[in-house]
């Protein structure tokens, strides 16, 4: 596989893995919501933000890592990818 097919893999693959992560941060907020009233809604948002922390920065360190792009066009892919998940749902 030549490097230009890869970079063109890897970023679709970023890019559709941002907007799944935005699917289900909009998933969680939905489900935190419905415990607002219980003692376990701070866990909850805590504990969720800190997965979607985690997962977010991991796979996207690991693609820029592999990639030879543009740190400014690499972060409008990733939040246009976000954002596509979070309100597409």
């Amino acid at each position: 596989m030549n490097e230009r097919t890869k970079t063109i893999l890897l970023l679709v693959v970023d890019f559709l893995y941002n907007s799944f992560l935005g699917s289900v941060t909009s998933f969680a907020m939905i489900m935190i919501s419905v415990l607002e009233s219980s003692y376990l809604f701070i866990l909850s948002a805590i504990i969720i933000g800190i997965l979607i922390l985690a997962y977010l920065s991991t796979i996207n360190m690991y693609v820029k890592r592999k990639l030879d792009i543009n740190i400014l066009i690499y972060i409008i892919i990733i939040i246009v990818g976000f954002l596509s998940g979070l309100f597409l749902y």
